[in-house]
């Protein structure tokens, strides 16, 4: 199905949602968020590529920890905002926006579940680029400056994908009750 076709599907009201909550709070709240922990997982030191310490700051580490948390923690809040919506009466479920087996998948009811889901989907999809990416780019690490900068862009850029699926996926449930 061509994404023309599921913006279709998807009425105004909740394609204005989409774009307001989404993307443009998303990406702020994502700025905010990582910034935050960019700086503290630094704390003003040059920042390896990897290391064989897991808690230790590393761009291998925190690159893929992102895959995994962003999606998570991202289900949990836009479902639970959604869902207030719905209860509100400003937004209504839309039905399935998509017709294929890894969005039927992805797409359970249980918000917690859900974020599993999408963060295993995520990290499946994008792990092996994100390792070759660190392996190629980053070996010789980097400052603390360009640390927080890549971790902030890739949030972002992570989240302006992910979290309109997300926000589609709650809004195709059904209502309880």
């Amino acid at each position: 199905m061509a994404s023309g076709a599921v913006i279709a599907r998807v009425p105004e009201a909740h394609r204005r949602w989409i774009l307001i909550n989404s993307v443009l709070i998303t990406a702020f709240a994502n700025i905010a968020i990582n910034v935050v922990a960019a700086l503290i997982g630094a704390r003003g030191h040059h920042v390896v590529w990897w290391s064989s310490n897991p808690f230790k700051t590393s761009l291998l580490y925190n690159t893929l920890g992102t895959l995994f948390l962003l999606p998570l923690l991202t289900t949990l809040a836009v479902t639970r905002a959604v869902r207030r919506e719905v209860a509100d009466g400003v937004l209504e479920s839309i039905g399935t926006p998509f017709a294929s087996r890894l969005w039927t998948w992805v797409c359970v009811p249980t918000p917690g579940r859900r974020g599993l889901r999408f963060a295993v989907a995520t990290f499946a999809a994008l792990a092996p680029f994100d390792v070759l990416a660190v392996v190629l780019f980053g070996r010789s690490g980097v400052d603390p400056f360009h640390f927080v900068a890549i971790q902030v862009l890739y949030a972002v850029l992570l989240g302006a994908v992910l979290t309109p699926l997300i926000a589609l996926a709650a809004m195709s449930d059904q209502p309880a009750g």
